[in-house]
């Protein structure tokens, strides 16, 4: 029997496969149904699997340095580094075990705010006390 990997974990072998250019994490999104919030992507996973081998040619690095999981949506705040250092927080709808909707919000990374924090230090794990 074939264990079923977590949404979160299954969204952070997509994000990770920016580097590689590997198409297997791609099977997470459902193409017939995807919908792309972020203007500069094509629809689909097609044009995922396109962006992906593109931007896994300029040496990228992804660190996913946070994922989270609530009913259908999974969260990302991640860290890109292609030709300059980008903080991004990824959200993914899941419907029928597959990702459905994607938006995401990339900007610049900067440097510590005025107390000394950075945009992505803080604790990684969540745990629910409810």
């Amino acid at each position: 029997m074939q264990k079923v990997m977590a949404k979160k974990d299954q969204i952070r072998a997509l994000l990770k496969s920016i580097e590689t250019g590997d198409p297997g994490p791609l099977a997470v999104v459902n193409e017939d149904k995807y919908i792309q919030h972020n203007p500069q992507t094509h629809a689909g996973s097609e044009g995922l699997a396109v962006l992906f081998e593109r931007l896994s040619k300029t040496n990228p690095r992804v660190t996913v340095v946070r994922a989270f999981a609530d009913g259908n949506f999974v969260f990302a705040h991640t860290e890109y580094d292609f030709s300059r250092r980008n903080i991004g927080f990824e959200v993914f709808r899941f419907e029928n075990g597959q990702a459905v909707e994607h938006w995401d919000n990339i900007q610049a990374r900067l440097d510590p705010n005025p107390s000394g924090h950075s945009m992505v230090d803080g604790a990684t794990d969540a745990v629910d006390h409810g």
